[in-house]
Parts: C-alpha cells; sequence; structure tokens
C-alpha cells in the first residue's frame, strides 16, 4: 500500500510547465520556418528585375544583330551600340 500512495502523489494534477514547453516549441518551429519562408520569397522578388533586365538586353542584341546582318546599321554603328548594350 506504500507503493500506491507515492504514486498518486507524484502524477497527480496538471503540469504547467510541459504546457508552456509545448507552446514554446511550436511557436519557435514556427517563426524559423516562417522566417526561412519570408527570405526565399524576398530573394525571389529581389531578383525578378534582374531577370527581366538581362532578357530584355539579349533580345536587344539580337534585334541589333540582325538589323547588322540585314544591313541597315554599318559595322561601327553596330559596335558603338553593342558597347552601349553591353554596358548597361
Amino acid at each position: 500500500m506504500g507503493v500506491v500512495s507515492g504514486l498518486i502523489g507524484a502524477g497527480a494534477g496538471p503540469n504547467p510547465g510541459f504546457g508552456l514547453f509545448f507552446f514554446a516549441t511550436w511557436t519557435v518551429i514556427g517563426l524559423v520556418h516562417g522566417g526561412i519562408a519570408w527570405l526565399v520569397e524576398a530573394l525571389a522578388s529581389w531578383r525578378k528585375p534582374f531577370a527581366r533586365l538581362a532578357a530584355g538586353r539579349d533580345a536587344a542584341i539580337e534585334a541589333l544583330r540582325e538589323r547588322f546582318a540585314r544591313g541597315e546599321i554599318d559595322e561601327s554603328q553596330f559596335d558603338s551600340m553593342f558597347r552601349r548594350l553591353k554596358d548597361d
């Protein structure tokens, strides 16, 4: 009977420390994952204008090459325009 009475006192009642630990753990996990998701989204949106700029520059260079191939501009004009596009 002494063993039974010892067990009743040890496990009786809720443990507020466990609830606080559970809440804090999942809050930290959520904040870490949310921060990672925010960082990935911020980096992806930061990179989009540069990708569009590079794509536009490549299209302009292709158009310049086509104009040169058709004879619309001479070599000096082509070189000048090409250098300007590459410098930007």
